[in-house]
């Protein structure tokens, strides 16, 4: 069944819609923009910050290496190259650098001569880079692990130990080569540069740094990433220049505003390929942007509470006329007496009055005839209510209804249990009062757009139309007539009971005419009867009846 609405609601609707529509647009336009415009900057600032740490990196390992060439100028000067001395000169300056975890000075075959805290003194490292690479010239390497010094280094956090190292060849005052001046530099003095950028007012909680070494291994970072692989394709495309940004798909898969930038060096340093990769979440990223669209939707909401509210006001002035209209007609539709409203404000509305004043003159006058005339030939004299003839002729209006939506009817045919015995004993007319109650408490058991026919007698029959979407519980129903019948009727000082059967059928207009249905319905009121009376009957059997308790 299609629903029908008010003229104002339809306008109160229109309204409401066309502001929420528009602020949908406008948060997905300036969400969209937002969007970009976050992403834009937030990109800019992890450049930055990725930029940033790989510069310090840089400069800082070309100041370490010039601590180191600073030293060894220090020596190759110095007259007193006695173990002692050279032990104090190193002991001096890790203690003002405490970035220098170990430095030591070797002879030409790699036995350390002199070193910090005396640690590895006398112990041969020709076999290893810092040696076998310093011995060459100067040296800077990357991020290692050194099981051998570690074992001898206080670690007070437990985490595996990284050393990055620096050496270079000693010479003496005739340039004579010497030996090598090396050093390790504790890998901390790099995660305390990350953590300081991190530390910094404008760089979001959410925002990580990484120092990815030139083979992809993560050097720094969450400590759930050190020693991993980190596959991106911003770290496969070499080709292109860097630093930028660009949105990501990291291995947790999830996607990361991420930027990248390589490091180039300082000075004479030319630096490891170290790469530095800054990301943040895009949740992060998109929470401005999200926070604009929540203001953008309450404003709207707001906004829909006015503009109905307006819509209201503007709808009451418009359509006032018209209400008056409908009032009256709907007034005349239930058959009490109403005026047609005029209202010269606006033409159309006037000249519509003008037309149904005239319209309800003439249709008054044929009504109260035609009134006249169905009330005596479809109308029960005694009752009121529809008689056989009555119930003939809306009989196509109930088919063609059931038919449009797909309906059904159910059928009740009801019959008076001991009417005549109160007929005969109190007379004709204490019986019509009977009937006429009995019809009564029948009908207000329906509901209003059922149809209550008095057939003959004390026999009654009710079409009950049901649509396809349901119909009520025939059961219960048919249970709350006959227990209203069944109560006392106090008539004219008398106190009488009557109790009441029923039969109920279903109509089908489909699969079967009018007159079967109503046959049918007889029969179960028939078995009603014979199954000890009061009680109602569906089709045939007894066994499904419903009588009063």
């Amino acid at each position: 069944m299609r629903t029908s609405y008010s003229l104002k609601t339809r306008f109160i609707a229109t309204f409401v819609l066309l502001v929420v529509i528009s602020c949908l647009v406008l948060s997905l336009a300036i969400g969209r923009q937002a969007s970009e415009q976050a992403e834009d900057r937030i990109g800019v600032q992890l450049t930055d910050q990725a930029r940033y740490l790989s510069r310090t990196l840089d400069r800082s390992m070309w100041f370490w290496s010039q601590e180191i060439q600073l030293l060894r100028a220090v020596l190759s000067q110095d007259n007193d190259h006695s173990p002692a001395r050279i032990t104090a000169m190193l002991n001096s300056l890790k203690q003002t650098m405490p970035t220098f975890s170990w430095i030591g000075l070797t002879d030409t075959e790699g036995t350390v001569l002199a070193a910090t805290d005396n640690l590895l003194v006398g112990a041969n490292i020709s076999q290893r880079p810092v040696f076998k690479e310093g011995i060459k010239g100067l040296f800077i390497g990357d991020v290692h692990d050194a099981v051998l010094l570690a074992k001898h280094l206080p670690n007070p956090d437990g985490e595996p130990m990284k050393f990055v190292d620096v050496s270079m060849r000693v010479r003496d005052a005739s340039g004579q080569v010497t030996g090598v001046l090396a050093a390790h530099l504790s890998w901390t003095w790099a995660k305390n540069i990350r953590q300081f950028i991190l530390q910094d007012a404008e760089v979001s909680s959410d925002t990580e740094l990484f120092v990815v070494a030139r083979d992809g291994t993560i050097l720094l970072g969450n400590e759930y990433f050190i020693g991993n692989n980190l596959n991106l394709p911003m770290l496969e495309d070499k080709n292109r220049a860097v630093p930028y940004w660009d949105i990501q798909v990291w291995p947790d898969g999830r996607a990361y505003l991420t930027a990248v930038a390589r490091g180039t060096g300082f000075k004479e340093y030319s630096g490891l390929d170290w790469t530095v990769v800054a990301r943040q979440p895009l949740g992060t990223a998109y929470e401005p942007v999200h926070d604009i669209i929540v203001r953008i939707v309450l404003t709207c909401l707001v906004l829909s509470f006015l503009f109905a509210g307006a819509a209201w006001k503007v709808a009451e002035k418009v359509i006032a006329p018209l209400k008056g209209l409908t009032k009256a007609a709907y007034s005349m539709s239930r058959g009490e007496p109403a005026s047609i409203p005029h209202d010269t404000s606006i033409r159309e509305i006037d000249v519509l009055s003008q037309a149904l004043d005239t319209l309800v003159d003439n249709l008054t006058k044929s009504e109260d005839d035609k009134n006249r005339f169905e009330s005596t030939a479809t109308r029960d004299q005694l009752t009121g209510m529809l008689n056989r003839h009555g119930l003939e002729a809306r009989l196509p209006s109930i088919l063609s209804r059931l038919r449009e939506n797909s309906g059904h009817a159910d059928i009740l045919y009801m019959d008076l249990d001991g009417f005549k015995p109160v007929n005969d004993e109190y007379g004709h007319h204490i019986g019509d009062l009977v009937l006429i109650e009995v019809a009564r408490r029948m009908a207000a058991s329906l509901r209003a757009n059922d149809m209550l026919v008095r057939i003959g007698g004390d026999e009654f029959v009710a079409v009950l139309e049901s649509s396809a979407a349901g119909s009520p519980d025939m059961a219960q129903l048919g249970q709350r007539i006959i227990c209203t019948v069944g109560d006392p009727i106090h008539v004219e000082g008398y106190t009488l009971c009557v109790g009441l059967s029923m039969g109920h059928s279903c109509w089908q207009p489909d699969k079967q005419r009018f007159e079967d249905a109503l046959e049918r319905a007889d029969k179960a009121l028939y078995t009603a009867k014979k199954c000890g009376k009061d009680r109602m009957e569906f089709s045939h059997a007894c066994n499904n009846a419903t009588h009063r308790p």
